[in-house]
C-alpha cells in the first residue's frame, strides 16, 4: 500500500489502466480459458472439443487456432446478404481497443478473385502461412456453398 500511496491519483488515467489490462500474455490467457469458455462444445468420446468462437478457422479448441488469444487473427464469414464472404483481420497495434481492432474486407467479385484477395491481403500483412491457406480454403468453401446447384445431367439409357 505504501507504494500506491506515494503515487498521486492523477497519474493513473483510464488509458494506462486499459493498456495494463490488455498486456497479459497470450499464453496466460490461453491457460485461463483453455478448458472453460462460452464457445466450447464438449461431448463424450471426442478427443478434442470443438470451439465455435469467431475467427477460429478450424473450429478446434487449440492455442494455435484460437480467436480470443492470438494477436494475429484471421476469420472468414459469409456476408449477411448471402452473396460473398467477409475477410476479418485483427490489427496488432490496437489490441487494447477491441472495437477498432477489427478490419472487415468484403469478398464479392467471384471465387477466383476473392481467393486471390485473401491470399494477397494475408501475405502482405505477414500472417502465418498455415492461416493463409486455411482462410483461402474457407473463403472458397463459403462462396461455393452460395452458388446455385447445377442441374443433373440426364442419363443415357
Amino acid at each position: 500500500m505504501a507504494v500506491l500511496d506515494s503515487v498521486p491519483p492523477s497519474s493513473f488515467c483510464a488509458s494506462e489502466v486499459a493498456k495494463m489490462a490488455s498486456a497479459a500474455s497470450p499464453e496466460l490467457v490461453w491457460q485461463m480459458i483453455r478448458n472453460n469458455h462460452g464457445s466450447l462444445m464438449k461431448a463424450r468420446n471426442i478427443r478434442r472439443p470443438f470451439s465455435k468462437e469467431a475467427n477460429n478457422l478450424k473450429n478446434v479448441n487449440s492455442y494455435r487456432f484460437n480467436g480470443f488469444v492470438q494477436k494475429n487473427v484471421v476469420g472468414v464469414e459469409p456476408m449477411a446478404s448471402g452473396k460473398g464472404a467477409v475477410l476479418i483481420t485483427k490489427k496488432k497495434r490496437s489490441s487494447h481497443k477491441p472495437g477498432q481492432s477489427v478490419l472487415r474486407q468484403p469478398l464479392v467479385k467471384g471465387k477466383r478473385v476473392s481467393i486471390q484477395k485473401v491470399r494477397r491481403a494475408l501475405k502482405g500483412a505477414s500472417y502465418r502461412k498455415d492461416l493463409r491457406s486455411l482462410a483461402a480454403r474457407r473463403a472458397a468453401a463459403i462462396i461455393r456453398s452460395q452458388e446455385p446447384p447445377r442441374p443433373a445431367k440426364a442419363k443415357k439409357n
